[in-house]
């Protein structure tokens, strides 16, 4: 609706300087055509800039707002509205790439990017936000959706629909449409989308709604996109997953005798075999095929309920309390009788069992995307033996036949460079990469990698850069 304002606005403009309207503008004098062009300029001005009741002044406890935020909520029509979180590039956000994140589950909030892995101040254990080195932010604009209706903030229709992957998809396609028209100022920008494990199926369904839609000015700012950890074939996510046991067994989590059982106890973080544990139920909950630990991880809870973990409450807790507090909530413009959580366990959703790599197979046939899975190579949830077993099963043309090592900055020198992983680069801007000291969320547990590969991405459509 603002560009359609703008656009009328624009023609009042160019109908008052013709001939004859420019004659009695003419006639003003000097300080009047002055004063008529700087209303007109500002009424221009107006519609074509972002939405002012949905800024951001200031967050409790949280730091100094580095760069525009914006949050609040856009109507899907049948009482369903969307909430978003828009954090703008602290570089040049009229011409640095925008890109839209999405969580998995079914049902995960995007704020746990925004909050734990990859915005402007992160969550850490104590409960206290902490200004993360690594923020996506310092050249790229970062949209964050809430989806579908009934996650987070985000309000559903009252009765609750059923939702699966379809629908989710056209629902994001509509919000994506109805954002640009609350600012239009970012329909040049460059488009990407980006997520994590279950947004492995919505990033490629919402990208052939892109592809399919009929909004051709979002369809050529759509540059291609990246997912991390991804539900992506037909195996794994929520089916059983043939290669978990390779897994485990080759990071010395079984042994290689077959005859030797491993300890039912054995207490680890699944979605990173390197970090110390902090149980999650709403994370566990959405692993439903057999996983050593979380068939451990059920009996104990069946024995002893809601025990403590074992290094305190995790970020997530904290998040959780804070999104709650009710001036956090007017702060960001949410509705105050919404309780937020980070994985919804009450939403109505039909899981896709099935595979996403026919529309891979369309976007290669179809676009010039820059398209980039990668895995981090601790995470034992979508290990990366599934992922690249998915991939090479796409049967592409590698550009370049070596298994390639990317770098990245060294944290303590950024004069020389640390080995991030290996990745495998295939014709048709399609890459895959492994990410070391990683597990599920490659930016939440190793931030200065997850920021190298997200800038090598946006900066050259690959991993590599350096």
């Amino acid at each position: 609706m603002a560009l359609k304002v703008a656009l009328v606005a624009l023609a009042l403009v160019a109908a008052v300087l013709a001939a004859p309207a420019a004659d009695l503008i003419h006639s003003l004098p000097v300080y009047g055509q002055l004063f008529f062009f700087f209303v007109a300029s500002a009424l221009v001005a107006a519609v074509l800039a972002a939405p002012a009741a949905d800024l951001i002044h200031s967050l409790p406890v949280y730091g100094q707002l580095l760069s525009n935020n914006y949050a609040g909520y856009v109507p899907l029509g049948d009482g369903r509205k969307s909430f978003y979180w828009f954090v703008e590039s602290e570089n040049k956000p009229k011409t640095d790439p925008l890109v839209l994140w999405l969580n998995g589950g079914p049902g995960c909030s995007s704020l746990l990017g925004l909050f734990e892995e990859n915005g402007p101040y992160v969550m850490r254990h104590g409960g206290n936000f902490i200004q993360n080195e690594f923020r996506w932010q310092t050249n790229a604009s970062i949209l964050y959706l809430e989806s579908p209706a009934g996650v987070g903030f985000s309000i559903d229709s009252d009765p609750p629909i059923m939702w699966d992957d379809a629908n989710t998809a056209r629902a994001s396609y509509a919000f994506l449409n109805k954002w640009f028209e609350l600012f239009p100022e970012f329909t040049t920008n460059d488009f990407h989308i980006g997520g994590e494990s279950y947004a492995g199926h919505y990033v490629p369904q919402l990208a052939e709604q892109i592809l399919n839609g009929s909004n051709t000015v979002l369809k050529s700012q759509m540059k291609g996109f990246f997912v991390g950890n991804p539900c992506t074939g037909d195996i794994g996510c929520p089916n059983p997953d043939p290669t978990l046991e390779v897994y485990l067994r080759y990071n010395g989590f079984m042994t290689l005798n077959p005859n030797i059982p491993t300890d039912a106890n054995a207490n680890y973080d699944p979605y990173d075999l390197l970090v110390p544990t902090c149980e999650n139920d709403q994370l566990m909950s959405r692993v439903p095929f057999a996983h050593p630990v979380m068939d451990a991880y059920r009996r104990k809870k069946s024995k002893l309920g809601d025990a403590p973990a074992p290094y305190g409450p995790c970020a997530d807790n904290y998040v959780t309390s804070w999104l709650n507090r009710e001036d956090v909530k007017l702060a960001i413009h949410a509705e105050t009788n919404v309780s937020w959580v980070t994985c919804s366990n009450t939403l109505n959703y039909t899981v896709n069992n099935g595979s996403v790599v026919y529309l891979y197979e369309r976007f290669f046939a179809e676009t010039n995307w820059s398209i980039m899975i990668y895995s981090g190579l601790s995470d034992s949830i979508v290990n990366f033996v599934q992922t690249q077993t998915i991939v090479n099963s796409m049967n592409r043309t590698l550009k370049v036949n070596e298994f390639q090592a990317w770098n990245l900055p060294y944290v303590y020198d950024a004069s020389q460079t640390q080995l991030g992983g290996f990745y495998l680069e295939f014709e048709n801007g399609f890459s895959w990469a492994g990410v070391r000291d990683a597990g599920h969320m490659v930016p939440q547990f190793n931030p200065p990698a997850g920021k190298e590969l997200f800038t090598s991405y946006i900066t050259t459509g690959k991993p590599g850069r350096m």
